[in-house]
């Protein structure tokens, strides 16, 4: 993660008409690094780079990254639900906001809302039972204020036009990119020479666990990442006791980098997801990847992986050890993977979402 800035931030109250500015719900600051944080930020990133004036909502608990020193920014005295649900919806009343983290204002109509997918809805078990009802109730809610609902595939976009009742040629299409940092960090000095990399919550759409415990169990070394959660959002799962497996939790962006610039592969065996950020990332990185068939993963990898049943962990572990042992097909899906990572551009995301916003002015 880029440091943060230093200082309090600056309070634009003297800025110029508020209308010129696309006007960005910035919640996501206040939480961990997730997928969802990660899209938010990149697009910010592309709008600034694209010429757009972005000003930022912030709760006060947000922590500030470099970049936002290039956006104005609004903090108010609010955090959590109170700052996302009463005091943004009220300080931008009447005109359009974007938000990009999940979840957005439950009554306001002018918004331009990106839900990524409808886990909650095809798979509850995954979250506790107060989280999954929450978000099932906010994505209803959202759905019925005629806002403008965006998201990052064709199989979410089907998803969620099923539970929400929407036509889905109403929803925007406003898929990421990849990600990569310039420069790479050995997170640990303990790393086996030979591993494959996950990259993941503990959510059980995830799938991460039956893998990991797969491909350990067949002799080869495997390193998690990120696999961290609430009991308040995802419902138990715990790690196996194996040497072969090393966990490392949270990594900056220059270690996730040497991660997967020197794995084997990432498996991505996901039962659900909205797109598969982490695969992609991998691709950009030269990884190359073991992702399950099911969702959208065809639709985002096409054959540039290997694809597997991700009811079957055990072939999972038969697509790693044929990695191990074919060379050239390492190869082969490590350049497949640069020309599709290269498909995507967080300048047509930017691009997209910022027309969405300018027909909401209207």
């Amino acid at each position: 993660m880029p440091p943060e800035r230093a200082g309090p931030p600056p309070q634009n109250e003297c800025m110029p008409p508020i209308r010129r500015y696309i006007e960005i719900n910035g919640r996501w600051l206040s939480k961990p690094m997730t997928g969802t944080g990660r899209y938010s930020e990149e697009v910010v990133k592309a709008l600034i780079a694209a010429g757009h004036q972005v000003l930022l909502w912030v709760p006060r608990n947000a922590r500030l990254p470099e970049w936002t020193s290039e956006v104005s920014i609004q903090m108010l005295a609010s955090k959590g639900q109170v700052f996302e649900q009463v005091h943004l919806p009220l300080r931008t009343l009447g005109r359009p906001l974007l938000s990009m983290g999940g979840p957005a204002p439950a009554f306001k109509r002018r918004q331009v809302a990106v839900l990524h997918d409808a886990t909650p809805f095809r798979l509850p078990e995954t979250y506790s039972r107060a989280f999954a009802s929450w978000y099932r109730w906010l994505y209803r809610r959202i759905a019925r204020s005629k806002a403008t609902i965006a998201t990052v595939s064709t199989f979410s976009a089907r998803e969620l036009g099923e539970f929400l009742h929407l036509d889905v040629g109403s929803i925007v299409l406003a898929a990421p990119a990849g990600t990569s940092s310039p420069g790479s960090t050995v997170p640990s000095d303990r790393l086996p020479e030979k591993f494959f990399l996950t990259v993941g919550t503990p959510a059980r759409h995830k799938n991460l666990l039956p893998v990991i415990e797969a491909v350990a169990g067949q002799g080869m070394n495997v390193v998690c990442v990120g696999l961290s959660g609430s009991s308040q959002v995802f419902a138990s799962s715990a790690l196996p006791h194996d040497e072969r497996v090393a966990r490392l939790g949270r990594v900056s962006d220059e270690e996730l980098q040497w991660l997967y610039r020197n794995a084997q592969a990432l498996l991505f065996p996901s039962l659900y997801e909205g797109f598969g950020l982490p695969a992609l990332e991998a691709q950009l990185a030269g990884c190359p990847v073991i992702a399950s068939q099911a969702g959208p993963m065809p639709e985002v990898l096409g054959d540039s992986a290997l694809l597997v049943d991700p009811q079957r962990p055990e072939l999972f572990a038969a697509a790693a050890r044929s990695l191990l042992e074919e060379p050239a097909l390492r190869e082969d899906l490590r350049q497949k993977g640069l020309v599709n990572a290269a498909r995507f551009a967080w300048s047509r995301t930017a691009t997209i979402l910022a027309s969405a916003m300018s027909a909401r002015v209207h």
